[in-house]
């Protein structure tokens, strides 16, 4: 549903961008004193109550398997509260996590929908310490009115969620979803590198990363005292993104133009390495030819220039791959094949284990051989290598 929004003049909106703006600019400096995701992502949740009073909020994580959200971090509920796992495309947070978009209700309280998703969302936990079981509600066994879920994309994969709560009814605008979408969508990509990171063993490069992030963001402030545009740049490129992984299944040849656009407007506000990470989607989206390679060489010098390595040496991969692709999935066999291509199709492990009649431990034994087989490591670049085939 579509709340009424309240009158709101342009010095208050702009007010509430920056402070959308300086919650993520904390984010990048918080990194510099911890480097440990639960801490990240309960700093995240703490800014969003000092930021925009979100009093209730919750981070679930899609697991590796790509079928479930799991509970990672809480702000504002009693000691104990935790949401059990929920399966993508059940309930409203799976829901959401399933369509990449943001739902937002008003009044939950006249829903009895929403009452029957907290009995299957929410039900007793053990209790290891007291040896007992220990029923928890959201707001402490008050159900809220309102209720908003944001979906945490990176590049072209939903990899969480953000949900806020309320009490009061219609307690968020379109507003407050546009400031919780930029927030997601930087939240997302932390992870991301915190993950990288992790994975790689080099804290020390994803420092310097995450570091040099937040210089773009310093000088972005900066840029706000003194320009009116550079505000409304910033605001207009954060929208092409979104809408750009908002449509990049439906129409990729449309997402790709959102890509461009938004990173023309990082470019003009001196962001290169969002620019960099917008022309490198763009990149994703082209056929294979010579304007594909020519768009991945210019992302693979932005990135070296701005020390983001681990992108430069994504990029790098993805163009020695580009000529190699073909003879590369000549290597699979019929079933590797057959899987691949039901993951570039946008199917969960779960799917495509029901697909096969088979289990999900085996699905993903034959992932990790075509990972090994293509040179690839992740979902997305499986995809990126499927989609190189059938048009090549």
């Amino acid at each position: 549903m579509t709340d009424r929004l309240p009158e709101t003049n342009e010095a208050d909106l702009i007010s509430r961008k920056l402070r959308a703006v300086r919650v993520i600019q904390d984010l990048y400096l918080s990194t510099e004193s911890f480097w440990q995701l639960p801490d990240i992502l309960q700093f995240i949740l703490r800014s969003l109550d000092d930021a925009f009073s979100f009093k209730h909020s919750t981070i679930l994580l899609v697991n590796e398997a790509g079928d479930t959200l799991h509970f990672q971090s809480a702000w504002g509920y009693p000691e104990g509260y935790y949401v059990n796992p929920v399966k993508i495309g059940h309930g409203f947070i799976g829901v959401s996590a399933r369509s990449g978009e943001v739902l937002r209700i008003g009044n939950l309280r006249r829903d009895m929908l929403y009452m029957n998703a907290i009995r299957t969302e929410s039900v007793p936990q053990p209790d290891p310490q007291a040896g007992m079981i220990r029923q928890e509600t959201r707001l402490g066994r008050t159900l809220p009115d309102s209720l908003m879920v944001v979906p945490c994309i990176a590049r072209t994969d939903v990899i969480g969620v953000i949900f806020v709560e309320s009490q009061r009814a219609m307690a968020f605008d379109e507003i407050d979803q546009e400031l919780l979408l930029m927030v997601a969508s930087q939240t997302a990509r932390l992870i991301e590198e915190v993950r990288l990171a992790e994975w790689q063993h080099r804290r020390k490069e994803g420092l310097l990363q995450a570091k040099a992030h937040l210089q773009q963001f310093h000088a972005f402030l900066d840029m706000i005292a003194v320009s009116t545009q550079s505000s409304v740049n910033y605001a207009s490129a954060m929208h092409k993104q979104l809408q750009g992984f908002t449509h990049i299944r439906q129409d990729p040849v449309l997402s790709r133009t959102y890509f461009e656009e938004a990173a023309e407007l990082f470019q003009t506000i001196g962001m290169m390495l969002e620019m960099a990470r917008n022309r490198l989607s763009a990149a994703l989206l082209t056929p294979p030819s010579k304007e594909a390679e020519e768009l991945l060489v210019g992302c693979l010098a932005a990135f070296e220039a701005c020390n983001a390595f681990e992108y430069a040496e994504v990029t790098r991969s993805l163009i020695m791959r580009l000529q190699n692709t073909q003879s590369d999935l000549l290597r699979l066999t019929k079933r590797e094949r057959d899987i691949a291509r039901l993951v570039a199709q946008g199917l969960t492990n779960a799917e495509i284990a029901l697909q096969f009649h088979i289990s999900v431990r085996t699905v993903t034994t034959h992932l990790d051989r075509i990972y090994s087989k293509l040179a690839v490591g992740s979902r997305t670049a499986l995809v990126y290598a499927m989609t190189e085939r059938s048009t090549s």
